[in-house]
């Protein structure tokens, strides 16, 4: 938790207002190791999910 606490609140240059600098864009809105681990399996478990129940693959449970 503390991890994720220490990622709020610091400006950050993105190089632009619309047309953003992409890594600097990815850095900033993913500082957490921790998270980025947690959302990188997000899709791996829906496509585990649709194999095994596809009646619940995109269900919210």
């Amino acid at each position: 938790m503390a991890e994720l606490l220490a990622a709020q609140g610091k400006p950050v240059d993105l190089s632009g207002y619309y047309h953003l600098d992409w890594e600097k864009t990815t850095n900033a809105m993913r500082p957490s190791p921790t998270l980025n681990a947690i959302v990188e399996l997000v899709p791996l478990w829906r496509r585990r999910k649709l194999i095994e129940k596809p009646e619940q693959a995109f269900a919210g449970g």
